[in-house]
């Protein structure tokens, strides 16, 4: 009869054929592969956490709302702040942005009249087709791009409409306000002139 085979030999045949199966390039039987590589299953390990369910989408959209004015809010106080941490190349680039502003503001009557003279229907088309995005298009388009990441869940869709609606909004803020304080009174207002009532500034 043949001797029953001990659990040391089999396991012995087991690595000899998983290694002559590797070495030639032969699969396995199902089964037999890395089986001995396989450690035990621990059956005392918890199990997964459950995933959370998706929120309700008007609780989202709040929620995600909430998140943004928050942010907003940061970002508009690093943006007052900035100056403060401001090192020499930076006011030097700040220096020279002011000096460039200075004179595109001494030049501001001749552009415009550069500008009337090259006056036609194609650039009247053009102003009136691009006018709208220096005021609410401006504003529509960036908030159309955030809503939709946020609705359907798209983090770069969200992130650019998040980005352009800052620019739009800080932009706003700043042009606004240096306009008030310098008294720039907009052309409709003043049949065309140009006109700087004193205001807050001399």
């Amino acid at each position: 009869m043949p001797r029953e085979m001990t659990p040391a030999a089999g396991l012995l045949l087991v690595a000899i054929w998983s290694s002559g199966c590797a070495t030639f390039g032969i699969s396995p039987p199902a089964g037999q592969a890395g089986a001995l590589d396989r450690p035990a299953q621990d059956a005392s390990a918890d199990p997964p956490p459950a995933e959370r369910p998706p929120l309700p989408l008007p609780r989202r959209i709040v929620e995600s709302l909430v998140h943004e004015a928050g942010r907003y809010a940061s970002d508009g106080l690093a943006f007052v702040s900035a100056p403060a941490a401001w090192d020499a190349s930076d006011w030097r680039r700040a220096a020279g942005a002011g000096a460039t502003l200075g004179i595109l503001f001494a030049a501001d009557e001749s552009i415009d009249a550069s500008a009337r003279r090259q006056r036609s229907r194609f650039t009247d088309r053009v102003s009136a087709a691009t006018t709208s995005f220096g005021g609410t298009t401006g504003f529509r388009i960036p908030a159309v791009l955030l809503v939709s990441g946020l609705v359907f869940s798209d983090p770069n869709l969200r992130d650019m409409g998040r980005d352009g609606l800052e620019a739009c909004l800080f932009s706003s803020l700043v042009a606004k306000g240096v306009k008030n304080l310098a008294g720039r009174e907009r052309p409709f207002e003043t049949d065309g002139e140009t006109t700087f009532p004193a205001r807050l500034l001399p």
